[in-house]
């Protein structure tokens, strides 16, 4: 929901969120939204690249176990 004493800035002019139209407004709630998921998404890129480089890491110790015949990790 838009506050009433909020403000927005377009193109370097600042409007007050009240002075908007419904659909204005309707949009804004709708950007603010988009704004969210975006993080969110970029969010989960970073834990699924933690993830990925992390996988990688254990099976390249996996690889060097198998053709060496030796634990490195202990």
């Amino acid at each position: 929901m838009v506050s009433k004493n909020e403000k927005i800035e377009i193109a370097g002019r600042k409007y007050k969120t009240a002075d908007l139209s419904d659909k204005a407004k309707t949009l804004l709630e709708g950007l603010a939204k988009l704004g969210a998921k975006s993080r969110e998404n970029a969010n989960m890129v970073e834990i699924l690249t933690k993830a990925k480089k992390a996988y990688m890491a254990d099976l390249k110790g996996e690889m060097l176990r198998a053709k060496a015949g030796f634990d490195f990790s202990e």
